[in-house]
């Protein structure tokens, strides 16, 4: 039996991160021990962009997976583990707020070698693997999309409503030439399958001879040619 990282918890207290705006509860605890954890409870329920981007729980699955355990040294990740809470998740950290750059903090140009050396080495470690299927390229886009906004209005959470005002206002400024067609594939919500909807505007036809055409064979090169290019390869690849 697994024992939970949480058993012994005496004391908790919400934490107000400044660039939090997903609506997921973060709170310091405090074991019996006097050790402090960060804990992140992850549910669709209270997460907006969970709900906008189709996720299951993909911050725990990172966990789950094993993807984190080989995550480089250069980059700490700080988790602890993902225990499954109700419908949702909870992810365990340790609490290195104390190590967190402040907002008003410029980089140096050192501090940037190494950012972009962890970068490298994170890539080169998964460079060869197939990536996991966490978040595909519809639900990026759907993100920040008018559907999204119209789902959360009324909400209380305050990124949704400003999506919404943006869409406005690229409507208010944009050459209607480009901001209808935008718009009304914007506004394309997924269907049951996860799949971007059809446009109402204009359904899909029959398929057209330009699109059904297979498209022409390309010429064939003179032996003239061929032999030009031949050289040039062999001179190459000395």
């Amino acid at each position: 039996m697994v024992t939970s990282l949480l058993v012994d918890v005496v004391r908790r207290e919400p934490l107000g991160a400044a660039d939090g705006l997903s609506g997921s509860l973060l709170e310091r605890v405090e074991l019996a021990g006097g050790r402090q954890l960060v804990v992140k409870h992850i549910l669709a329920a209270s997460d907006w962009i969970m709900r906008a981007s189709n996720d299951q729980g993909r911050a725990a699955e990172l966990w789950s997976s094993g993807v984190l355990a080989r995550v480089p040294a250069a980059i700490d990740h700080a988790v602890l583990g993902a225990e499954r809470q109700g419908a949702g998740w909870a992810v365990i950290m340790r609490d290195v707020s104390a190590a967190l750059l402040p907002d008003h903090v410029r980089l140096t140009r050192g501090d940037s070698r190494r950012v972009l050396a962890a970068a490298a080495a994170l890539h080169a470690e998964f460079w060869d693997d197939q990536p996991l299927e966490l978040c595909s390229l519809v639900d990026r886009y759907q993100i920040l999309s008018p559907a999204t906004a119209r789902r959360e209005a009324g909400g209380v959470d305050v990124v949704p409503s400003l999506i919404g005002r943006g869409w406005e206002r690229f409507g208010e400024l944009v050459p209607a030439e480009v901001a209808k067609p935008v718009l009304a594939g914007a506004s394309r919500g997924r269907d049951g399958r996860g799949r971007m909807a059809p446009s109402r505007d204009r359904p899909p036809g029959p398929p057209t001879a330009s699109t059904t055409r297979p498209a022409p064979a390309p010429p064939a090169a003179s032996p003239r040619r061929r032999g030009r290019s031949g050289r040039c390869g062999r001179h190459r690849r000395r």
